[in-house]
């Protein structure tokens, strides 16, 4: 393994960390929020406060974890792929939902992880047959 790779390889693995640090904060503002709504003292003001902050640290968690600008796009002299069109526009639209109302933005993850599964059903289509032994 090359020194460059592994750089990459060490650079990947602190943001996988730096990532999951944000995943678990914000696993742990919801569970803050689920609890002020489920109190005696039902406070919603707060409760929203702390989704929003848990939305915040998702939203970096995600940014961490996307993958990033291929080589082609930092060279400039190529045209870029339809996939990394495609890519480049739903990064587009991330930042615009960040500035979104988090219902918006919750919805919007769902209708990409929906395409995403779509796109992996077609491009790898169960057979459907069944096997003769399972054993």
């Amino acid at each position: 393994m090359t020194d460059e790779q592994q750089q990459q390889l060490e650079e990947s693995r602190r943001q996988l960390a730096e990532a999951g640090v944000l995943v678990a904060a914000g696993s742990t503002l919801m569970k803050e929020a689920a609890t002020q709504l489920q109190g005696p003292g039902l406070d919603p003001g707060s409760a929203r406060e702390s989704q929003d902050q848990a939305l915040e640290k998702l939203l970096e968690a995600l940014a961490k974890l996307s993958p990033p600008d291929s080589p082609q796009q930092q060279r400039g002299g190529e045209q870029p792929s339809p996939d990394q069109q495609q890519q480049g526009a739903q990064q587009q639209e991330k930042q615009q939902q960040a500035n979104a109302d988090p219902a918006r933005l919750l919805q919007a993850v769902r209708d990409q992880e929906a395409r995403r599964r779509r796109e992996k059903g077609q491009r790898q289509p169960d057979s459907g047959e069944p096997v003769a032994k399972d054993w």
